[in-house]
């Protein structure tokens, strides 16, 4: 079953962890999601959005030298006059890496082509509402 994809706003920032399994060591790693065509057949659109940045933190060392990492992309959603449709969904299309000697590779997604957002403007008249509110310390000057 098909999840409904998750909602950003311009400005807000896209947080995705992958597990990846590679052998050569990683300089650089990156996701690329594509807009989805709103009807079956359309012309995907460009462009794509790319991640900004990512962090790489080795997990685990094999016998063999296969490494398994963890990498975390972040990536600030723009608004329309610099390049995302808002109102339209966002797939994950392909995820790549640059090892440590500049050779690119390409990582096999499996099951996760499924992964889904979708950006949306903000509303013409945005609304919000406090629901809780506290001091958080309490300090006396003498």
């Amino acid at each position: 079953m098909e999840r409904e994809p998750i909602t950003y706003y311009p400005g807000d920032i896209i947080r995705l962890r992958l597990e990846i399994e590679h052998k050569p060591n990683l300089r650089h790693a990156q996701v690329v999601f594509a807009e989805v065509p709103a009807m079956e057949g359309a012309l995907r659109v460009t462009p794509a959005l790319h991640a900004e940045r990512s962090s790489i933190r080795r997990l685990e060392t094999n016998a063999d030298g296969s490494k398994t990492s963890e990498v975390v992309f972040e990536s600030k959603v723009p608004d329309e006059r610099h390049g995302v449709y808002l109102g339209s969904v966002y797939q994950l299309d392909r995820a790549e890496g640059v090892t440590a000697e500049g050779k690119q590779v390409l990582f096999d997604l499996g099951g996760l082509q499924g992964l889904r957002f979708r950006c949306v403007a903000e509303p013409a008249e945005p609304q919000g509402a406090v629901r809780q509110a506290e001091f958080l310390d309490v300090c006396c000057v003498v």
